[in-house]
């Protein structure tokens, strides 16, 4: 099982199929990429509880000076989720110096900085769109717009509050919001192409206030319970423009 919260705002001349214009009243351009991902990473038979690993992504661009600031937590269990894939061959490295560096660091626990792991573990509500992944929060208000808040864990003079307004209705991909899968982890897909944004973007120290901007909402859950000793399918996204 998978879940996952796309947020973009990209400036409208990059060759992208989400070409979103985003300017702050001192007229400078920035894009703004934010994603929270949970997965199901073990299923007990007996009591049908969940264990979910989670992780958050989240950066800033600059487009006028080229300035980038990323942010990325991983799940604590990451280095050992990560190891036990490589040893079976799910995840290949192919450059053999890379591979021997990338696995002496996850047998010792760890992740290659400037990753990090979470500090203490996210938080997500059942009954509301309410998110908590230490870094990074997701909440939906009672307008129906999506506030999205972000706070680099060691760079505090990096961070975002914005506010996603819906322009439009959702809409669903694939057949009626169904993505098919492989080996029956379809997943059910929908997204909002046209929000107006406001808010505030801090970089280096500097917080810009935005004068108009739109964004992108993206929504995808759905996929199998994993099974012990089978592997799973390795999820990843392509975007293209025409």
């Amino acid at each position: 099982y998978l879940e996952n919260f796309f947020f973009f705002i990209v400036p409208d001349f990059l060759p992208s199929t989400y070409s979103l214009l985003l300017s702050t009243t001192e007229g400078k351009k920035m894009s703004v990429f934010v994603c929270f991902f949970r997965i199901c990473k073990h299923f007990n038979e007996q009591t049908g509880k969940k264990q979910y690993a989670h992780s958050l992504t989240w950066a800033i661009t600059d487009v006028d000076s080229g300035e980038y600031k990323c942010d990325v937590l991983l799940d604590a269990d990451a280095p050992a989720m990560i190891l036990k894939q490589m040893e079976k061959g799910i995840r290949v490295v192919k450059d053999e110096k890379i591979r021997d560096s990338l696995l002496e660091v996850l047998r010792k626990g760890n992740i290659p900085r400037p990753d990090r792991v979470f500090k203490r573990r996210p938080r997500c509500s059942l009954d509301s769109l309410e998110i908590d992944f230490e870094d990074g929060q997701l909440m939906k208000d009672h307008n129906g717009n999506y506030v999205v808040t972000c706070m680099h864990g060691e760079d505090k003079e990096a961070s975002l509050q914005l506010t996603f307004v819906p322009q439009k209705e959702p809409i669903r991909h694939g057949s009626n919001g169904v993505v098919k899968g492989h080996d029956g982890d379809d997943m059910f897909y929908y997204f909002i192409p046209r929000c107006s944004v406001t808010g505030q973007i801090s970089l280096s120290g500097k917080t810009h206030q935005i004068q108009q901007g739109q964004g992108w909402y993206d929504h995808e859950f759905g996929g199998c319970i994993p099974e012990n000793d089978k592997e799973v399918m390795d999820y990843a996204w392509n975007w293209a423009a025409v």
